[in-house]
């Protein structure tokens, strides 16, 4: 007889027990407990710190062996590490090597895969030294590594097991897609059958809408809500009519309709849960999935849209109506719906079968003989009209005596179910004779089994004419439920498959994608052809621009060149240009360079017509126009590069005007948030009425002057473009034309006040009416030349008010050469030059408004040097 000890070096840990697995022979370390809900064959007579001991039995010829010699309650081992909590497997690793307890040597197999009976359980052994080896360091049941397990494991074998990386934790359960798996003891995922008719989750292949909810429907409140019956398949006659009969292969098709409780389940897993093309479609139809372009809102857009009419089940928290019937969904949201739960919104045939009991050709779901015309309301909720309330409507599957012959309750009453068939006159002529679906371009989607509104004698029978809506409808009486696919369809389905699912593909100049069923889905037209399922962006030598990006065509696609930037900020025809190159559409005749500057030359004059504020100017050159939405979109799609560094954009004979880096977080953070900031909506003064010039994508503003620019993004826009605000002093000399002193910029002589909409955009009351888009109340920028100042320049007065650099000053510095009124004061900064809602007396050259806000008055005028 020989006693068997285990070589500690080939030992595998089984699950997150402590459980080692070896060919005749097992350990168990730190039992604190060992008494109950073990394997038979593991005897837990007797429990120490490191061993489990009981009558030992020989392997080989079952008799039992004496314990002198052998491993006791009190014999050394390894510290106590683990409790088992649960029963050890008893499996034997296959790779493990038994040896002689006494002379340390081999002892050849074969074993039993299992632990008998009185088998002694052991610590694990050195095979050299013949003493207790120490696992100190290695696999915790947690997985954590000690020092034996010191190895970085990478993502595709993430989980270390005795020193090496391995996929999976054993027993660990997951899915894969919609396969769940297991891991098995060598740490590797094995696949489990696909679900065919559920989602995998956690492992299981379950209905998502029912995964976590009490099963507490049907007559006794206590089914799964998502029972599905098995149906099988047969001929009948579509709607009692011997002249179609058709066939119908078996199906599976839920119990109940979908309940408020499922499709909160459903909110609550968007966007995640919303269809792929292709996904929920017939099995037995290509190309009867979800497609491309159809689209269902947000969760709590849906949310809004389920409190349609006066009667919703829907409720924005769980409460009494958990149970009742979801309605007022549209057919979007219920085929998506039936997509995510793992089956698909049944076609009508497949209604018409069940409800008709097959071939026995019922005359209502329940009626039996299937001639019998009997109903009462203890069969349907039905014709509950006056008046009208959540009580018309039962918890579904409440009402047992209406069941159909294959078990489906409320396939008749509560609510009407919405159907995957299109409206057709000839529906029922079917092509196929077999699995009949509808298609065509009706534009509206049929439901069956009438409603609590309706009378049972009218569509509570089977042969009833179906309703007929928009997909996009909803009605108080609208619910659905759910057929799913059997093993069969699954099968057929991948036989019928043309590709592999995500595939891309090209058919001419058409890109094409392989939808979830298998099936070819056209995506786009290609302008400049496809190649390998990609359109191609460009041909031959093209050049282009994204955003300041220059690009180059190579090979068909686009590839990015250096950023414009310094004094070529922007790309234009594939090339860095300066600002405003090609834009040359301003002007009263629409053929100027909206970016000419107008020299202006020095001199001195009165503030605001004050002679106790006169002021001296330097040489400058002014912008001609008003800034444009088209020069300020290159702003734009430079942008962020194009925000300005510490300094930029100053005065140059005044220190400390340029940029101040503190000012940095006062401009948007991305393109994309400086587009939403410059188009705002909401209650801003931008809206309140709305007058927005700038538009996402270049329209019909492009040559409006830019508004609704705060101070920062207006000080920004013009230290870019290579100049700079001008200074309060600056606009009004050239607005009143220097020493002139004009009244208004086109006063000749100087104190004439003629002023008409042929001088400016002003005073136009239709633009503060609150309900209408008045963008075109602001002018194209130059469109009024008998405006022009003495210099040249347009719209000094009305169209937009200008941010200037000064801080709006109770009185003038005095002197003042160069000046720039501007302190730490940054709440409010001057607009000069009146504006188009403003009345006349604002165009006047002594007037000034302040703002830093985004205003729908400010626009921008920049200074050169």
């Amino acid at each position: 007889m020989r006693r068997l000890r285990c070589n500690t070096r080939q030992t595998a840990l089984v699950a997150s027990s402590a459980v080692w697995l070896l060919s005749g022979c097992a350990t168990i370390f730190g039992l604190d407990e060992f008494t109950e809900g073990h394997e038979p064959g593991l005897d837990a007579s007797t429990v120490g710190d490191a061993a489990v001991t009981s009558d030992d039995t020989d392997t080989d010829d079952g008799t039992p062996m004496p314990s002198e010699g052998g491993v006791t309650d009190d014999a050394p081992g390894p510290s106590p590490t683990s409790t088992i909590d649960a029963a050890p497997t008893a499996i034997i690793d296959a790779g493990s090597t038994p040896v002689d307890i006494d002379d340390g040597q081999p002892v050849d197999g074969p074993f039993e895969a299992g632990i008998d009976a009185g088998s002694t359980i052991v610590p694990p052994v050195d095979v050299d030294s013949g003493t207790g080896a120490s696992i100190d360091g290695g696999e915790q049941p947690d997985g954590s590594t000690g020092s034996a397990c010191s190895i970085t494991c990478a993502d595709a074998t993430p989980y270390c097991l005795q020193g090496q990386c391995v996929e999976c934790e054993p027993g660990a359960t997951d899915c894969a897609g919609d396969v769940p798996r297991q891991c098995n003891l060598a740490g590797q995922w094995e696949s489990q059958s696909e679900c065919v008719a559920s989602r995998c989750i956690d492992g299981e292949c379950v209905e998502p809408s029912c995964h976590g909810l009490t099963q507490n429907c049907g007559p006794d409140g206590d089914e799964d809500c998502c029972t599905s019956q098995s149906i099988t398949g047969g001929e009948f006659n579509r709607n009692e009519d011997p002249t179609h009969r058709v066939g119908m292969s078996d199906f599976e098709l839920d119990r109940f309709e979908v309940s408020v409780g499922r499709f909160r389940k459903f909110l609550e897993a968007l966007p995640a849960a919303a269809p792929q093309a292709g996904d929920g479609g017939y099995p037995r139809v290509p190309g009867s999935g979800w497609q491309a372009d159809w689209t269902i809102g947000e969760p709590d857009t849906i949310a809004l849209a389920l409190a349609c009419g006066g009667l919703p089940t829907w409720t924005d928290e769980p409460g009494p109506n958990e149970n009742l019937p979801i309605n007022c969904v549209n057919w979007y949201e219920a085929f998506a719906f039936c997509a995510w739960d793992g089956g698909y919104l049944m076609t009508e045939a497949q209604w018409n079968y069940v409800a008709a009991g097959g071939d026995e050709q019922r005359f209502y779901p329940w009626s039996e003989p299937p001639t019998s015309t009997f109903f009462t309301d203890a069969y349907m909720s039905y014709y509950c009209n006056a008046p009208a309330s959540l009580d018309c409507f039962n918890d579904v599957g409440t009402k047992p005596l209406g069941d159909g012959v294959f078990g489906h309750a409320d396939l008749a009453g509560n609510v009407e179910e919405w159907l995957m068939d299109d409206d057709d006159p000839n529906r029922l002529d079917c092509a196929s004779g077999v699995n009949c679906l509808t298609s065509s371009d009706s534009g509206r989607k049929l439901l069956r089994g009438g409603s609590l509104a309706t009378a049972a004698e009218w569509q509570a029978r089977v042969t009833a004419s179906p309703n007929a809506y928009s997909p996009t409808t909803r009605t108080e009486v609208s619910g659905f439920r759910c057929a799913r696919p059997t093993a069969d369809d699954a099968a057929i389905a991948a036989a019928q498959a043309e590709c592999t699912p995500s595939e891309l593909a090209c058919d001419g100049d058409v890109r094409s994608q392989c939808d979830v069923s298998g099936h070819w889905v056209p995506l786009e037209s290609c302008a400049y052809g496809c190649e390998l399922g990609i359109c191609l962006d460009c041909q031959g030598a093209q050049v282009g621009c994204d955003a300041n990006v220059p690009l180059t065509c190579n090979a068909g696609h686009w590839e990015p060149q250096t950023a414009c930037s310094g004094s070529t900020p922007v790309c234009d025809g594939g090339v860095c240009v300066a600002t405003c190159v090609s834009r040359n559409d301003c002007g009263a005749a629409g053929n100027e360079n909206c970016c000419q500057s107008l020299p202006v030359p020095a001199g001195t004059f009165d503030r605001l017509d004050d002679d106790l504020a006169p002021a001296t100017v330097s040489a400058f050159k002014l912008d001609k126009f008003e800034v444009t939405v088209g020069r300020f979109r290159e702003f734009v799609d430079a942008y962020p590069a194009s925000r300005p560094g510490a300094g930029d954009g100053a005065h140059p004979n005044v220190a400390g005007t340029g940029w101040d880096a503190a000012w940095d977080a006062e401009l948007p953070d991305s393109r994309q948030a400086l587009i939403d900031a410059v188009t705002a909506t909401g209650t801003g003064d931008c809206n309140t009425p709305k007058v927005i010039t700038f538009t996402a994508e270049p329209g019909a503003n492009e040559t409006r002057a830019m508004n609704c620019v705060n101070w920062y993004e207006a000080f920004a826009f013009c230290a870019w473009s290579g100049g700079r605000l001008p200074t309060l002093a600056e606009h009004s000399y050239a607005s009143v034309g220097g020493g002139q002193q004009r009244i208004y910029p086109w006063s000749d002589p100087a104190d004439d006040k003629t002023i008409d909409a042929t001088y400016a955009t002003y005073g136009n009351n239709a633009c503060l009416d609150y309900s209408t888009d008045y963008a075109p109340c602001i002018s194209p920028v130059g469109s009024k030349p008998l405006g022009a100042g003495f210099w040249g320049h347009m719209d000094l007065a009305g169209n937009v008010g200008e941010f200037v650099m000064d801080t709006n000053l109770s009185t003038l510095a005095v002197p003042c050469n160069n000046c720039v009124g501007s302190d730490s004061n940054l709440t409010s900064k001057v607009l000069m030059g009146g504006a188009y809602s403003l009345g006349s007396t604002e165009l006047q050259n002594d007037r000034v408004r302040s703002g830093l806000s985004r205003t729908k008055l400010g626009g921008i005028r920049c200074v050169y040097p």
